[in-house]
């Protein structure tokens, strides 16, 4: 048998020319693949809800006006756009908003700034930035499995439907995607070669995922417990550094220092700007409401949602007011059903999974609700599962090997948790796709060497 290096022994520094090049190539690939996608399939596709909301929030931040609510100040209607929730407003009123964080907001207000004021222009910036998740996975596969793996991750992160397919609206799944590769890059960066300035960076990068999507505080809080307090010995094997007890706690120091310097206001904000107190967001009572009625319990959206089932006040001046009003309604439903609760979880996950109803997830929700082309969408639902398959096998080699794989692990998690309390929609899975590839990539490796008589020690 010939022998080659063991997967998750390469070295981060790897990187000659014609792997720079490739990193470049790449990514020119992922802009152009998304651009296309974005022109061709999502142009001027009506602003509704979630992206209805981004929008014209970044403008009212943009204009002087803070964090606000646009669908009290401009009505239910503006811009020939709706928002989903009909109730009366008071248009022209300016009152603090905080159904979504706010990092998605801030980027769009930035735009509105520069001169990138339509939907359309800033939908295609957003992709220039989130299609840096392409080279940062092949960076992270890189590290762990090689280059022949890391080329393979690359193609899989630029062509895989689900890494491309929640691009074509102005939501935040695709910054998340973004954001997640590069924590995870960052996380294996510092285990191979541990130093402040890492530290430092994975601090802002967990705040900032903190600030695009509310559930992302899971996936941080075990793997940077783990990677600042585990004792790492000496092995000139793997190059890793010892670190000692007061280097680990100075690591848990700055990581809760940047956190509460980036997060804290917006958590202080909106625990003082409403009725009730608020933390990341004012969603939650809209999602509980929602996915906790009769027809997502025991009808045809089982482990869906139905906005049906919100509770509209009349006169919507208060997120949190709205919040505390369908967090009450869902709870009120749950305790008189918990006995099918267990049930609905399990369809939740299974729906976001492709396991429960796949066709109704992918030939009605995927082209119906979510906007999608139903080739894109169809098609994700087909590749998933190969991806889900080989990502088992790569993530057992890396087990195999001693990898740490708790930092992906909990991605998955964070992801099984937001399902669990929400309901099934594949946005809520958009995060997950990045270990995914990263762990499909690395499966595709291993059965390569085993196929080709290479051993892996």
């Amino acid at each position: 048998m010939r022998t080659t290096q063991a997967i998750g022994k390469v070295d981060f520094n790897q990187r000659d020319s014609r792997y720079r090049y490739a990193l470049a190539i790449f990514f020119i690939a992922a802009v152009a693949l998304r651009v296309f996608y974005i022109l061709k399939f999502q142009w001027n596709i009506a602003l509704s809800g979630d992206d209805y909301y981004f929008h014209w929030q970044g403008w009212m931040i943009s204009k002087g006006l803070g964090i606000s609510d646009p669908f009290v100040y401009f009505g239910t209607t503006h811009g020939n756009t709706t928002p989903t929730m009909a109730f009366a407003s008071i248009p022209g009123r300016v009152v603090p908003g905080a159904f979504h964080p706010p990092l998605l907001s801030f980027l769009i207000a930035l735009m509105d700034l520069i001169g990138i004021q339509s939907s359309g222009g800033q939908i295609i910036f957003i992709s220039l930035i989130t299609s840096g998740a392409v080279p940062l996975i092949g960076l992270t596969v890189l590290g762990l499995a090689g280059k022949g793996a890391s080329y393979v991750a690359m193609i899989l992160a630029c062509f895989y439907p689900g890494m491309f397919i929640f691009s074509g609206r102005l939501l935040g799944e695709s910054l998340a995607q973004f954001l997640v590769a590069l924590f995870l890059y960052l996380i294996y960066r510092r285990l191979k070669a541990p130093n402040i300035k890492l530290t430092a960076a994975i601090a802002v990068v967990f705040a900032l995922s903190i600030l695009t999507r509310s559930e992302m505080i899971l996936f941080g809080v075990v793997p940077l417990f783990l990677y600042a307090v585990q004792s790492i010995k000496k092995k000139k094997a793997d190059n890793l550094i010892e670190e000692t007890a007061i280097w680990r706690f100075k690591d848990l120091g700055i990581i809760f220092a940047v956190v509460i310097v980036i997060v804290g206001p917006w958590v202080f904000r909106n625990m003082t700007s409403f009725k009730y107190p608020e933390y990341i967001s004012a969603d939650f009572g809209t999602v509980l409401a929602g996915s906790n009625c009769n027809s997502t319990f025991y009808g045809p959206e089982i482990g869906y949602n139905n906005f049906g089932c919100n509770v509209i006040p009349k006169v919507l001046n208060d997120d949190s007011v709205f919040d505390q009003l369908n967090v009450t309604a869902g709870e009120k439903y749950i305790s008189s059903h918990l006995g099918r609760l267990p049930f609905v979880v399990l369809a939740r996950v299974g729906r976001v999974y492709y396991v429960f109803n796949p066709v109704q997830q992918a030939a009605q929700i995927g082209p119906g609700i979510s906007s999608w082309p139903k080739w894109t969408s169809v098609s994700y639902w087909i590749l998933s599962y190969p991806m889900e398959l080989m990502a088992v096998i790569g993530f057992i080699f890396l087990k195999r090997r001693n990898i740490m794989i708790s930092p992906m692990m909990m991605v998955f998690i964070a992801s099984a948790v937001a399902v669990g309390i929400s309901y099934g929609d594949v946005r809520f899975r958009a995060i997950v796709e990045v270990p995914l590839v990263i762990g499909a990539s690395i499966g595709t490796k291993a059965i390569h060497n085993r196929i080709k008589g290479i051993k892996s020690p």
